[in-house]
């Protein structure tokens, strides 16, 4: 009894997925023959290709010349700030020094 009644319950759940699968259905239908109507539309009617542009090797020596010219003065702007030093080292030590820190290890 109760196997029947989830067999109906399952056959109306079918139904109602095929009715909706066939409203989707029809939708996609239309709206590729839609696309392609328009797409034919609007498809330009001659293709062109992009060239790409060439650059003189006059305009390429300009801009290396402009680009060496401003690292240049970047440079000269670092040397007149004034170089940065390493820390400073400590004194040397002279060998009787060395050996007494070494525990005699250093001979």
């Amino acid at each position: 009894m109760a196997l029947k009644g989830y067999q109906e319950m399952k056959e109306k759940a079918e139904a109602a997925i095929a009715h909706i699968q066939d409203q989707l259905g029809s939708a996609k239908r239309s709206y590729k023959k839609i696309a392609a109507v328009v797409s034919e539309e609007l498809a330009p009617t001659r293709k062109r290709r992009k060239r790409r542009s060439k650059m003189s090797a006059e305009g390429r020596a300009r801009i290396a010349a402009a680009t060496k010219a401003r690292w240049a003065r970047v440079r000269a702007e670092k040397g007149k700030a004034g170089k940065k030093t390493s820390k400073k080292k400590g004194p040397k030590l002279s060998a009787a020094e060395r050996a007494k820190l070494s525990g005699g290890q250093a001979t």
